[in-house]
């Protein structure tokens, strides 16, 4: 498993930025960038470090953010994909400061809630297309 690491180094006129993919096996992989201390400068910062975020989280096997962005990439392409991975990353981190919320990774994970709705969907789309589709949902009493 790889790390990906960042440090920021603050100057009174130039911020040092280093982001590091830290492989186990000792390999390491740095980009360093700078950035000077206007406003327009800090922002272009922010918004490459959430990018290299971004990045980072769509690399972690059956994340949430790995799979919402296999989802978006057809239809919206690599570069506006990462961008919306990183908006949500962005909302996620309003969240954990801002309500104190505790964020739990659960990746693939279906909820009984979601797997009832999908299947009436699904049984909704086949009845459309003209097939007859016999048992339906499950009475309320034995829903999982």
């Amino acid at each position: 498993m790889a790390y990906r690491v960042a440090a920021v180094d603050v100057h009174k006129k130039m911020l040092a930025v280093v982001v590091a993919d830290v492989a186990v096996e000792g390999e390491y992989e740095f980009e360093r960038r700078k950035f000077g201390a206007t406003p327009d400068q800090l922002r272009l910062m922010a918004e490459w470090l959430l990018n290299q975020a971004a990045h980072a989280a769509i690399k972690v096997k059956g994340s949430i953010f790995e799979v919402t962005f296999r989802r978006l990439l057809p239809r919206l392409g690599y570069k506006q994909a990462i961008w919306a991975i990183a908006h949500r990353l962005c909302r996620l981190l309003w969240l954990i400061l801002h309500q104190g919320v505790r964020y739990q990774e659960r990746g693939l994970e279906v909820s009984a809630k979601s797997k009832r709705t999908r299947t009436a969907r699904m049984i909704r789309e086949l009845q459309k297309l003209g097939y007859r589709v016999e048992g339906g949902l499950l009475p309320a009493a034995n829903r999982a």
